[in-house]
């Protein structure tokens, strides 16, 4: 996948190039590249979850008013959690765009859901500083409505406790 169609998918187009390179660039390949893993995306990664989790949070609570804090916690973890980001980074082809060391790659790291998911938050942390909040929440909005219709409302109140 070419990155001018990674764009398009995701519905942003990157004014600083660089940072959506830094953002694809996972600390193996950093690493093997030059000796020293400071160009990865282990920042972009740290600000992207603080990102990501704000908009969830925002969207949960526009999106299930009158709930109790309790379930939106649960439902937040839902989507931004490890599996429910890799799900996201799948959906977008992130696997085809990270940029991975040798070894990382012969151990199937484009499949590892850790590395997706990362990857995904490194994404959005680019998003955030090449454009804003605004730019990162119309990113990630149209992945959260696709996430919450696949959760089915019976797992939601089965996974709280407080409902059970």
């Amino acid at each position: 996948m070419k990155i001018a169609a990674f764009e398009k998918k995701i519905g942003h187009s990157f004014r600083d190039s660089a940072l959506l390179e830094r953002a694809l660039t996972h600390s193996s390949f950093a690493y093997e590249a030059s000796g020293q893993a400071s160009g990865d995306n282990e920042v972009l990664e740290f600000l992207g979850d603080s990102v990501i989790g704000l908009i969830v949070a925002d969207y949960v609570c526009e999106t299930y008013p009158g709930r109790p804090e309790g379930e939106l916690s649960k439902l937040k973890a839902a989507v931004a959690s490890t599996l429910g980001l890799a799900e996201i980074a799948n959906r977008v082809k992130l696997e085809k765009l990270v940029r991975l060391g040798k070894g990382e790659e012969r151990s199937g790291g484009r499949k590892k859901k850790t590395i997706l998911a990362g990857a995904f938050e490194a994404v959005l942390g680019a998003v955030y500083l090449d454009a804003g909040y605004d730019a990162a929440r119309r990113v990630l909005r149209p992945q959260l409505e696709a996430a919450f219709k696949r959760l089915k409302s019976s797992e939601v109140v089965l996974n709280n406790y407080k409902s059970a």
